[in-house]
């Protein structure tokens, strides 16, 4: 009989492909044992993400992850670190003791980007896995970008009155899409529309949506006008370069 030896610390390197662009990618394949906590924080420093992992088909992996998985949000202490849970072993369906209700409500309790189960064996979702990945850390990372070019911009407003006043019209403007857009998207989600219901709202989602954008570009028009640099995501997310002959541009609503 073999001894089995717990993973400590083992790195692979690979290159994908996801939407036709290749990212190189470094996995640290570690152990979630008491032991090793210390090396946790040497382990996730420079890590973009972490996925956890049990098996479907042994409920004590499942059990012990939930302290792991706090633990290691702890040592994290970033909020722009991926968090992704995958239930492996998904070929032993006859031998299931965690039901993919279970993983996926867990997944959701801790903050999970993502959730799936997968298979080493069979190769099932592991190409999707890291696929996913990649397409969601590059999201993320034109995310934080964007909010930094954003935050530039506010705080060069905030010197002037005048752009004092355009500010407080950049976060009505905000504050009035999210009032918009949120109910429409969480009606987008109830299963039981109908198909010609669901592409109604899903229209009116996106009418609504290219307004939103068509006044923020006015008020970012505006910006540039000021002689405020406007960075390059921001130009790319909203669609710039674009005449735009309102300098600023408001929509009111009943």
């Amino acid at each position: 009989m073999q001894e089995y030896g717990p993973t400590i610390d083992d790195v692979y390197e690979k290159v994908l492909e996801a939407d036709d662009r290749a990212s190189f990618i470094m996995i640290r394949d570690t152990s979630g044992r008491k032991e090793y906590t210390a090396l946790q924080k040497r382990w996730i420093s420079d890590a973009d993400g972490i996925i956890f992992v049990y098996s479907i088909a042994d409920r004590i992996t499942f059990e012990r992850l939930e302290h792991f998985c706090y633990s290691m949000c702890k040592v994290a202490r970033r909020s722009n670190l991926l968090f992704v849970l995958v239930g492996t072993k998904s070929d032993k369906e006859g031998d299931r003791q965690v039901s993919r209700d279970e993983g996926a409500a867990f997944a959701n309790l801790i903050g999970c980007h993502s959730f799936f189960e997968a298979s080493a064996k069979s190769g099932e979702n592991i190409d999707l896995i890291f696929s996913s990945i990649i397409r969601s850390l590059r999201t993320c990372r034109r995310t934080h970008q964007l909010q930094k070019e954003i935050d530039a911009i506010y705080s060069e407003l905030s010197k002037t009155a005048y752009g004092q006043t355009v500010q407080a019209m950049f976060h009505k403007a905000r504050s009035e899409q999210s009032r918009i857009l949120r109910p429409l998207l969480v009606q987008a989600g109830n299963e039981d529309l109908k198909p010609e219901e669901k592409e109604e709202l899903e229209e009116k989602i996106k009418d609504e949506y290219i307004l939103c954008l068509r006044e923020f570009r006015g008020y970012f028009a505006e910006v540039k006008a000021m002689g405020i640099h406007v960075g390059p995501h921001i130009r790319d997310f909203y669609g710039f370069p674009e005449p735009v002959r309102s300098f600023l541009m408001t929509r009111h609503t009943c």
